[in-house]
C-alpha cells in the first residue's frame, strides 16, 4: 500500500548535490520555492503581521546578530560535533535526543526577534 506523510514544509538548496541526488532516487517530487514580492513577518500572537522585502526579515540588529551567530554557528559547530555514521555513540545523544527545537529555543536564543 502507498502511505503518505505531510511532514510540512521541508527545503532542498541548490546545491545540495547528494539530497537532490537521493530525491531523485526516491522519486520525490519537488517544488519551486517562491522568494520574489512581498514577504510577510508572523512574529507570534501579541505582535502584528509585518511586511517586508529584499531577504533579511526586521527582527532588529540584535536579533539579526543573534540569528547569525548564536544559531546558526552554534547549530553547524553541535551538527559537526556528531558522527553522521554513528549518531547513536555520541556522549549527549540522550540529551539531544530529549529536547525539541522549542525547548532548544527557549534555553538558547534571547531576543524576540531571533525567536
Amino acid at each position: 500500500p502507498v502511505v503518505r506523510a505531510d511532514l510540512g514544509g521541508q527545503w532542498v538548496g541548490a546545491k545540495d548535490a547528494r539530497l537532490l541526488k537521493l530525491c531523485e532516487e526516491l522519486d520525490v517530487e519537488l517544488y519551486p520555492q517562491h522568494h520574489e514580492g512581498v514577504k510577510i513577518l508572523d512574529d507570534g500572537p501579541s505582535r502584528p503581521l509585518e511586511t517586508f522585502g529584499g531577504t533579511i526579515p526586521p527582527i532588529g540588529l540584535l536579533g539579526l546578530v543573534e540569528l547569525q551567530v548564536f544559531v546558526l554557528w552554534r547549530i553547524s559547530f553541535l551538527a559537526a560535533q556528531v558522527d553522521m555514521h554513528m549518531p547513536s555513540q555520541h556522549p549527549l545523544r540522550e540529551y539531544y535526543d530529549s529536547i525539541t527545537v522549542e525547548g532548544w529555543v527557549q534555553r538558547n536564543i534571547w531576543t524576540d526577534g531571533a525567536r
